[in-house]
């Protein structure tokens, strides 16, 4: 039977970086912001009770506003950073409860583990 209020565990293992050779070689154009489907993403990450859903969901988005072509003109990777930091923090503003704390926590999580691969340190 499914809750009210999903039970959302996150452990160390969950907070690493979606390791990039399992993973489609993933290049982003535009801001992915403006992607048709990104905030489908979002509400799957947020609103998932399935903690794998959560998982897989939550490391496609963290993939998605770090994966991006730094050829393409007018595109600010940090801006597009600062722009996922931003929403996440927004959302903290009005927690709905403790398990949407902690994903969103766990997203910001995923998103360092990411930015500091990629910048190899």
């Amino acid at each position: 039977m499914w809750s009210s209020t999903p039970k959302v565990v996150v452990d160390e293992s969950d907070l690493k970086a979606p390791s990039s050779d399992k993973l489609p070689m993933l290049e982003i154009n535009v801001d992915p912001a403006t992607l048709e489907k990104t905030e489908l993403i979002w509400t799957v990450v947020l609103n998932s009770e399935v903690e794998s859903v959560f998982n897989h969901a939550s490391n496609l988005l963290v993939l998605l506003y770090t994966h991006i072509n730094k050829d393409v003109q007018g595109l600010s990777i940090p801006d597009i950073i600062n722009g996922f930091i931003e929403r996440c923090m927004d959302m903290l503003k009005e927690p709905s409860s403790t398990g949407f704390v902690n994903r969103v926590c766990g997203l910001l999580s995923k998103l360092i583990a990411e930015t500091e691969k990629k910048a190899g340190t």
